[in-house]
C-alpha cells in the first residue's frame, strides 16, 4: 500500500526565546489526492515522502441494511413487509431496522430477538422533564407475530433510580377477603426505580379459613381458603412474566412426641394477569404433611418490573 509520511508540529515550547523548542510528531496517512493536499499543508517545513509497504488495510463488510416501515395510528399495528420476508432477511444476515412515523420524522426500532413465530423490536428514548420529575428512559417493545398480529409493551426507567420503602398494604389488597385475612402492618416492601421487591406476610383473622379439613393427601388439603392477593394499579407489573414470587406457608404442626410446633412449607405462587388487574395466586394444595392442622400465615417474597 502507498502512504504519505511526514512530521507535523505538535507544540512549541518557549516560543520566541533562545530556548524555543519545536515538538514534532510522526504521521502516516494513505495516499490519495485529498490526503496529499493535507500533507502539503501540515508537513513541517513542507517536507514529506511517499512510501510503499506490504501492509494491507482490511475493510470489514457491513451487513446490508433491511428497512421495515411500521404503520398504525397510535402504535405499530402493521408493516410494509410480511413476517416471512423479515425472517428471511435476518436469516440471510441482513441487519433489520424498523422505523415508525413520529412527528416530522421517524422512531427507529432495533430487532432484539427473533424466532420462527415472534420478531421483537425495541425503541428507547430519553424523556426529560426538567427539574419537575426525574428524567426517564422510555422503552417501547413491539412484537410482530407470524400470524401478522402485533403486541405492545411500554415502560419507563429513571436515569437516576429512586429508592424507598413502601408499606405492603399500599401495594397489595385482599379484595373481598379483608374479614378473613389481613396484611401484617409491619410488612413493608422496597422500590428501586421501576423494580418492586416484596417481602410481606398475610395472616388469617377468621379461624374458618385456616383450618385444614383433612390431613395426609394433596387433594383434601384444599380446604384452606386462600385469597388472591391483588396488586394495586400504581404498582402493577408490566407483564405477568416480568417478575417472580416465592411463597412459604407457616403452619401449626406437631412433632413426633405430639408436641405443638410450627412447620414451613414452600408453595407454588404466580403473578397472574386478571384482565383488569394483576394478582398473586397461591396453591395451598402442596402442604404435604400428615400432622398439619392449621395455616398460621403466608409469607410472600419476590420482585417484578412496574409498567410505569
Amino acid at each position: 500500500m502507498k502512504w504519505i509520511a511526514y512530521q507535523y508540529v505538535c507544540n512549541i515550547l518557549n516560543e520566541g526565546t533562545e530556548n524555543e523548542e519545536v515538538i514534532l510528531l510522526d504521521k502516516k496517512i494513505g495516499y490519495n489526492e485529498a490526503n496529499l493536499a493535507i500533507a502539503q499543508k501540515e508537513a513541517y517545513n513542507g517536507q514529506y515522502e511517499i512510501i510503499e509497504d506490504e501492509e494491507e488495510v482490511k475493510i470489514e463488510t457491513v451487513p446490508e441494511l433491511y428497512i421495515v416501515t411500521f404503520s398504525g395510528r397510535v402504535s405499530p399495528d402493521g408493516a410494509d413487509k410480511t413476517f416471512d420476508e423479515i425472517y428471511q432477511a435476518v436469516s440471510d444476515g441482513k441487519e433489520v431496522v424498523a422505523k415508525y412515523p413520529y412527528g416530522n420524522g421517524y422512531e427507529y426500532y432495533q430487532l432484539t430477538r427473533y424466532t420462527n413465530t415472534i420478531l421483537s423490536f425495541t425503541h428507547t428514548n430519553n424523556m426529560s422533564y426538567g427539574s419537575i420529575l426525574t428524567d426517564q428512559y422510555k422503552t417501547h417493545f413491539v412484537q410482530m407475530k407470524s400470524d401478522g398480529t402485533f403486541k405492545h409493551y411500554e415502560f419507563k426507567l429513571p436515569q437516576k433510580p429512586e429508592s424507598y420503602e413502601e408499606y405492603a398494604y399500599n401495594i397489595f389488597n385482599l379484595g373481598n377477603n379483608t374479614d378473613a385475612w389481613q396484611i401484617d402492618d409491619v410488612s413493608y416492601c422496597y422500590r428501586h426505580g421501576n423494580t418492586i421487591f416484596v417481602d410481606f406476610t398475610i395472616t388469617p383473622i377468621d379461624s374458618s379459613v385456616k383450618t385444614i379439613e383433612a390431613k395426609g393427601t394433596q387433594s383434601n388439603l384444599r380446604g384452606v381458603q386462600v385469597p388472591i392477593i391483588y396488586i394495586n394499579s400504581d404498582f402493577a407489573p408490566i407483564h405477568d412474566k416480568t417478575g417472580s414470587v416465592q411463597l412459604y406457608a407457616r403452619c401449626a404442626d406437631v412433632d413426633r412426641l405430639n408436641n405443638s410446633t410450627t412447620s414451613m412449607h414452600a408453595l407454588p405462587a404466580y403473578i397472574t394477569d386478571l384482565g383488569d388487574s394483576f394478582g398473586i395466586w397461591i396453591d395451598s394444595g402442596y402442604i404435604m404433611s400428615n400432622s398439619v392442622t392449621e395455616v398460621e400465615g403466608f409469607t410472600i417474597r419476590g420482585w417484578w418490573i412496574m409498567s410505569e
